[in-house]
């Protein structure tokens, strides 16, 4: 059982676990928008050439004329598909996922067309576009072995029913054993860029979220302050929350406590301003952003979070600005709903302002 365990999750998952694959398919698909955006002009520009040359070439190279025109039309339509996704405000993962099985069955369609064009001769092309095409993406490796298989019967069945006999044996034979090595070389490399995505992947989450609370942290929020007003938002506010007498619970009742308030804090701050908007930016401070928030609305939440953390026996202060999105300064924005924070807490007697950061 665990041999077969392990194939499966080689085949479905690179040897990853189901979740580690999940946290990197984006990373993937991103990395697979980028080679489309590569290869497909690339392979366009080269059937364009080819197209051209044929027409200078003798009888025999002329006869794939029209299989050059449709690989370069085929192409052109694939890059220019893969740069209007790419400038696509919403990633349409799908879209990249059928671009680049498409991109690849051109080419196995080129290459078999090209192969069966000339009865006389072996199925060269069709032989080396079985080892490298599926390469060119990151899939599961079940995907791509399943692609090649569909590729290499169709070699065979075009090879058998076009050539002479010996030649469509060497075809035959040529074709499950190439395909066959070009699967194993897909499952092999596949896995080692599942494996590369995922450890970078890793990496950005160690440096970017705050272990204890699991909110993007410090370095994080330094990173994407002046990201927020080259969004889409017209109106950006700010939610500023502090913990009152974090120290003193500290002292009184140990860090596990304090550990327990903080904590109790981000989860509600993140419930009110999502995942990717907030942020622990030091040891008791959190910040949320909100994209066209209006900052009234924002102070409403923002005294149900204090009335509920109350109920749990933690006491925060906290505050809100807004301001217009695209002439936002975002450190001024920030100091505007801590400035706020502090009255609050100077007037609940919480504590005494402190120096601004």
């Amino acid at each position: 059982m665990s041999f077969l365990h392990n194939v499966r999750d080689l085949l479905l998952y690179g040897g990853l676990t189901r979740e580690q694959f999940d946290m990197v398919r984006e990373d993937a698909d991103a990395d697979n928008l980028k080679n489309l955006q590569i290869y497909a002009p690339i392979a366009c520009v080269v059937f364009c050439v080819l197209l051209v040359a044929s027409t200078f070439m003798g009888s025999i190279v002329r006869q794939n004329t029209f299989i050059y025109m449709g690989a370069c039309i085929a192409m052109g339509l694939i890059a220019i598909a893969s740069h209007a996704l790419a400038r696509s405000k919403h990633t349409d993962r799908i879209g990249i996922r059928i671009l680049a099985h498409l991109f690849m069955i051109v080419l196995y369609a080129f290459a078999i067309c090209v192969s069966m064009r000339h009865v006389n001769y072996p199925a060269v092309s069709s032989i080396a576009f079985l080892l490298v095409t599926p390469l060119l993406f990151v899939s599961r490796p079940v995907n791509l072995a399943a692609q090649t298989v569909l590729a290499t019967a169709a070699v065979c069945l075009a090879s058998t029913a076009l050539k002479s006999p010996d030649i469509a044996g060497d075809d035959v034979w040529n074709a499950i054993t190439f395909g066959g090595v070009g699967i194993i070389a897909n499952v092999f490399v596949t896995r080692m860029k599942l494996r590369s995505l995922y450890q970078a992947n890793e990496i950005t989450y160690l440096s970017e979220t705050d272990v204890l609370t699991g909110l993007k942290n410090r370095n994080c929020y330094e990173s994407r302050l002046e990201d927020y007003p080259r969004g889409d938002a017209r109106v950006l506010a700010c939610a500023y929350a502090d913990a009152d007498g974090l120290h003193e619970l500290n002292n009184s009742k140990g860090h596990d406590a304090g550990d327990a308030l903080l904590c109790a804090i981000a989860n509600e701050m993140q419930k009110l301003f999502g995942e990717e908007h907030t942020f622990r930016i030091g040891g008791d401070e959190f910040v949320g952003f909100i994209p066209d928030g209006n900052v009234d609305e924002v102070r409403r939440l923002l005294s149900d979070m204090r009335e509920r953390l109350l109920v749990a026996g933690y006491l925060v202060s906290c505050g809100a600005s807004s301001v217009e999105a695209r002439t936002a300064d975002m450190r001024s924005l920030v100091r505007d709903a801590e400035k706020e924070m502090y009255s609050q807490k100077f007037a609940s007697g919480a504590g005494q302002p402190r120096e601004e950061s």
